[in-house]
């Protein structure tokens, strides 16, 4: 059975969040598809996250395991579970495990974790898991999936055979519900603006498809081959903003894409954003920044100039009369989003701290 379905690479990060990952670790392997493998990309956590996760594939974690899902994760999986581990130096990739015949090595439904030597991002940490599954496997989609998020048994079942039997269709979103409101949609994709924005479908209205032009990366299957042609995800941006800009190019691209509503995950949403950004101008920053970087490669010189300012105005309109801040703090944060979107053409981590340190952030 395995070998007559196509192979799924699922990618799943991990920074500084280990009982997420085990919780959602837990319901993948109880998925109903069988050929696939997870690699598990650790961010350089600093809360002993590898440790604890090997300790729990061998079934000698001594915390407990939660969920407010439990009908996803218990009973849990037999144990000890099949675990590789590979360490990254730089853009090299270290260890007697990387061998021609590694994928001979490691049977179906295993993980291969991946301990990346820096926090390189949410987009360049998928990556390098995407670059090491074409190494070792042959791959035919990769699933990308929240460390934060539980799916049910069906979910990558159900996106495989829409995708096996709609080849057109290059990219696929599953059904988001809300983790601790689990009969809310919280989205079903959505649809990107002419205005550098993009609204969330939340009512399926009886579709069980529905196509979109706008997929989230929390739970997303795409053909490897349209990786191949139009590129992984863009690293110009350290978090957030990844999903928006593979959507956009797609859609330049002519590449249709869809959301399976019978493909259920349920997700702790902002989990992710809320260990990096507790501070909410930071992550209104970090949002604004993130777009307006983005939209210059999407829109002529003039036209960019221009919408940046109508974005800008939304942002202290948002600022002052929304989250209350002072008017000074607010023409501030205006200021020095002008001010860097036209230095900058990137959102990496070491133009998001300069800028940080800068403008005291």
């Amino acid at each position: 059975m395995v070998s007559s379905q196509p192979h799924v690479s699922i990618i799943i990060l991990n920074w500084n969040g280990w009982r997420d990952t085990i919780e959602c670790l837990e319901s993948v392997l109880k998925s109903e598809y069988e050929n696939y493998h997870v690699l598990l990309v650790d961010n350089c956590s600093q809360d002993n996250s590898p440790e604890k996760i090997k300790d729990w594939a061998l079934d000698k974690l001594e915390h407990q395991i939660e969920s407010a899902l439990p009908q996803f994760v218990f009973p849990l999986i037999d144990k000890p579970t099949p675990l590789w581990e590979l360490k990254t130096d730089g853009s090299r990739i270290s260890g007697e495990m990387l061998k021609n015949d590694l994928s001979a090595q490691i049977p179906a439904r295993s993980i291969v974790l991946v301990r990346n030597h820096e926090n390189s991002g949410f987009a360049a940490g998928s990556n390098l898991g995407i670059k090491i599954s074409d190494f070792l496997f042959p791959t035919e989609y990769i699933f990308l999936l929240n460390n934060d998020a539980v799916i049910e048994p069906q979910a990558i079942r159900i996106l495989v055979d829409y995708l096996s039997h709609n080849k057109e269709i290059g990219a696929a979103t599953s059904a988001i519900y809300a983790y601790t409101e689990p009969q809310k949609i919280a989205n079903l994709g959505g649809k990107l603006t002419y205005w550098g924005t993009q609204s969330y479908f939340t009512n399926s209205n009886g579709q069980k498809i529905r196509k979109v032009s706008f997929v989230t990366g929390c739970a997303l299957m795409v053909r490897k081959n349209v990786l191949d042609k139009f590129g992984f995800f863009s690293e110009k941006f350290f978090f957030g903003e990844e999903d928006f800009e593979f959507s956009m190019r797609l859609r330049k691209n002519n590449i249709p894409m869809a959301c399976v509503a019978e493909s259920r995950v349920y997700h702790k949403v902002s989990a992710s954003s809320e260990k990096l950004y507790q501070n909410i101008t930071r992550k209104k920053f970090i949002h604004v920044f993130n777009r307006v970087i983005d939209m210059k490669d999407y829109f002529s010189y003039p036209v960019w100039v221009a919408w940046k300012w109508l974005i800008l105005g939304y942002s202290l309109f948002w600022l002052t009369v929304k989250h209350r801040e002072s008017f000074s703090t607010a023409r501030k944060f205006v200021l020095s989003l002008n001010k860097y979107t036209h230095e900058f053409d990137n959102a990496r981590k070491a133009t998001v701290e300069k800028i940080y340190q800068e403008i005291g952030l």
